[in-house]
C-alpha cells in the first residue's frame, strides 16, 4: 500500500521523504540506501518512480550513484560552494505570511543562483497547541546539526525562551521577521525584518491621494501588544492626522481563520451606522474571502461607494484594492547574511519591502 499523498507528484514525494531521512540523520553521511526494488516496495510505488526520485536527489547533490557500489548519501561538505539552508516557520496560514513568501522567492534571485540548497519546514498551526508544536519542532531542528550550514527562522510566536533555545542550535541562525515581545538587548543574534510602518504609510498615501477623510482600519487583536505593531500604528495615526484623515482602528479577535471571519462580520454589523459613513475600509491580517472578493458589504447594506483595501498578502483571488510587495532588497540582504553566517557580528537589520497599491 502506498504511503504517499494523492494528487501530488509521486517522485517528488519519495525524494522529499528520503531527503528528510538524510537531513534528520536517519540516513547519515556515507550510508548506503536500499535497492530501488526495496525502496519501491517500501513506498508502494513502481521502480520508475523511485529512479526519478533518485534523479532529483542526485541533482540536489544529496546522493551519489556508482555502478556495483550502490547508492550512498554524500558526506556533508562535499559541495563547499553550496550552503545547506534550513528555513523554518510555524504560524496560522503560514504560506500567506509576507516574510515566508519573501524567503520562498529568494531562490529566484540571481544572487542566490546555485549558492544554496533549501530545506523548508513550514508548519501551519492555530494558537491551540502552538506552544507544544513549537517546542517539538525546535527539538527536531537540533537533529539536523550534521547537515545544515545555516537556518532562517521566522519568529512568529517566539518568546525569550524560544530565542535562547534557537541560539543553542548547532549551526548559525538568522531570525527573519519581528519578535512578538520585541528584541532582547542582552542576547546576541542576527535578525532581519521588514517595516510595517512603511506598509501603513502606503495605505495612508493612497487614501490621501483619493482625498478620503474617513478611514477605518481592522487588524487582529493578537497583534495589539506586539511592540513593532504598536509603534507602526502610532506612526500611522500621526500620518493620518497630517493628511487630515480621521482614522479609526478596530481589533478583531480569534485564533483560527473561521473565528476571525466571524468576528470581522460581527464588528461590521455592530458598527454599521458609523462604518457606512467611512470612505474606505482597510483590513490587515484577517482572512476573509468575501471581503477580498468585494462581496462582503452588499448583503450588510453598506453604500456601494465605500472603498476597500486589503493590506495582507493575497492568494491571487483578491478583487478589491490590495498592496503588492516587492521583497527584492530584503532578499538581497538575506543573501548577504547567509554568505557570511559563520563570520558576521550579531546585528539587527531592517530592510523594507517596496509596496504598491494595486
Amino acid at each position: 500500500m502506498s504511503i504517499l499523498v494523492r494528487n501530488e507528484n509521486q517522485s517528488s514525494q519519495v525524494a522529499r521523504l528520503i531527503e528528510c531521512d538524510i537531513t534528520s540523520g536517519k540516513l547519515p553521511p556515507n550510508s548506503r540506501l536500499r535497492s530501488t526494488r526495496d525502496l519501491a516496495r517500501h513506498f508502494g510505488v513502481g521502480q520508475r518512480v523511485v529512479l526519478s526520485a533518485l534523479d532529483i536527489l542526485e541533482r540536489k547533490d544529496l546522493i551519489s550513484r556508482k555502478p556495483r557500489s550502490g547508492i550512498h548519501v554524500k558526506a556533508h561538505g562535499t559541495r563547499k560552494d553550496i550552503k545547506e539552508i534550513l528555513f523554518f516557520a510555524l504560524a496560522n496560514q503560514v504560506e500567506f505570511h509576507p516574510i515566508v513568501q519573501a524567503v520562498n522567492n529568494l531562490v529566484n534571485l540571481p544572487e542566490a543562483n546555485h549558492k544554496y540548497n533549501f530545506l523548508n519546514r513550514l508548519v501551519s498551526s492555530d494558537s491551540n497547541g502552538a506552544n507544544y508544536s513549537l517546542e517539538a519542532e525546535l527539538a527536531r531542528l537540533t537533529d539536523w546539526g550534521g547537515y545544515v550550514d545555516c537556518a532562517i527562522l521566522y519568529p512568529r510566536g517566539f518568546t525569550r525562551k524560544t530565542v535562547e533555545q534557537c541560539l543553542k542550535l548547532p549551526y548559525p541562525v538568522i531570525f527573519a521577521g519581528d519578535l512578538p515581545e520585541g528584541d532582547y538587548e542582552d542576547l546576541q543574534y542576527t535578525r532581519l525584518a521588514s517595516d510595517t510602518g512603511k506598509l501603513f504609510k502606503t495605505m495612508i498615501d493612497y487614501a490621501s491621494g483619493k482625498k478620503y477623510r474617513n478611514l477605518i482600519f481592522f487588524s487582529l487583536a493578537i497583534m495589539a501588544d506586539f511592540p513593532f505593531f504598536v509603534e507602526a500604528q502610532e506612526e500611522m495615526q500621526k500620518m493620518a492626522k497630517a493628511c487630515n484623515i480621521e482614522l479609526r482602528t478596530e481589533l478583531i479577535s480569534g485564533t483560527t481563520p473561521m473565528d476571525m471571519r466571524t468576528a470581522f462580520e460581527i464588528a461590521l454589523k455592530e458598527h454599521h451606522d458609523e462604518i457606512r459613513n467611512m470612505d474606505i475600509i482597510a483590513s490587515y491580517g484577517i482572512p476573509h474571502p468575501d471581503f477580498d472578493a468585494g462581496t462582503l458589504l452588499a448583503p450588510l447594506r453598506f453604500p456601494e461607494d465605500i472603498d476597500m483595501i486589503n493590506l495582507s498578502p493575497s492568494s491571487g483571488a483578491v478583487k478589491i484594492r490590495h498592496i503588492q510587495r516587492d521583497s527584492t532588497m530584503f532578499c538581497r540582504k538575506l543573501c548577504e547574511l547567509l554568505d557570511n553566517c559563520n563570520n558576521s557580528t550579531p546585528c539587527l537589520y531592517r530592510v523594507p519591502f517596496d509596496f504598491e497599491v494595486i
